[in-house]
């Protein structure tokens, strides 16, 4: 491991001194940082840093790959069952416009990969924690 000290914050993956979680909020401007699952919080420095090689890119690049990805899944398996659900619940008549049901599709994907990394988190603090 290395201090959080060194170059930029890209291709490192940083994690609390004090309960090793990942999920630490860092706030650039005031060298500053906290665990969320522990609530430690110190310098920005203090934070234990591990070198890592990606081609994902940041954090937004990411979620909409996942995003991309869960949205394929579905088109290739149940994206008539998303629809059937739209209808049944008003979100969508017929006729049935295209472009609006690729909205929904975008945004059901989307929200299925914030809910992913959501309950990512919530497990790894439930480990640390336990």
């Amino acid at each position: 491991m290395v201090t959080a000290n060194d170059n930029g914050f890209t291709d490192k993956a940083y994690f609390c001194p004090a309960c090793g979680s990942s999920m630490v909020d860092i706030q650039n401007i005031t060298d500053s940082t906290n665990c969320k699952v522990c609530g430690w919080a110190g310098n920005t420095q203090d934070l234990a840093a591990m070198p890592f090689s990606q081609e994902m890119g940041s954090p937004e690049q990411v979620l909409k790959n996942l995003t991309l990805d869960i949205r394929g899944f579905m088109s290739k398996g149940f994206s008539l069952e998303f629809i059937q659900l739209l209808r049944k619940w008003g979100f969508v008549s017929e006729p049935l416009d295209p472009k609006e049901i690729a909205r929904y599709m975008g945004s059901i994907a989307k929200g299925l990969a914030l809910g992913l990394i959501e309950t990512r988190q919530e497990i790894e603090k439930e480990n640390i924690q336990a």
